[in-house]
């Protein structure tokens, strides 16, 4: 009889042992999915983040450009003004040197 009771107690230990284990796999399984739904959210936000940081740069990249192309075209147009400059200033001086030569010629004759 207390052999009986024995075998018993021990039967009812291991099925609650065997209880234990599985309600230790499945907290142990959740845990793995909330660490990974975790990881997930961190590594989304991760890319949110580079995302943000890349279009920044890119805003800020053609900005910079734009002004380098504001400031070439400036200086071309200076260059533009001083070419424009230049020539008005040698067809003023060809005017000069004819009238200078026209009147040597006519001092000549």
């Amino acid at each position: 009889r207390i052999q009986e009771g024995e075998r018993s107690y021990l039967g009812r230990l291991m099925d609650r042992q065997e209880e234990l284990k599985e309600r230790k796999e499945r907290v142990l399984a959740d845990l793995r999915h909330q660490r990974d739904e975790a990881s997930e959210r961190v590594a989304m936000g991760m890319v949110g983040m580079e995302r943000r940081d890349l279009h920044g740069f890119l805003v800020g990249a053609e900005r910079r450009v734009g002004e380098e192309a504001a400031k070439w075209q400036r200086l071309a147009q200076v260059k533009k003004s001083q070419a424009y400059i230049a020539q008005l200033y040698a067809a003023h001086a060809r005017a000069a040197t004819r009238r200078r030569n026209a009147e040597m010629d006519g001092m000549v004759r």
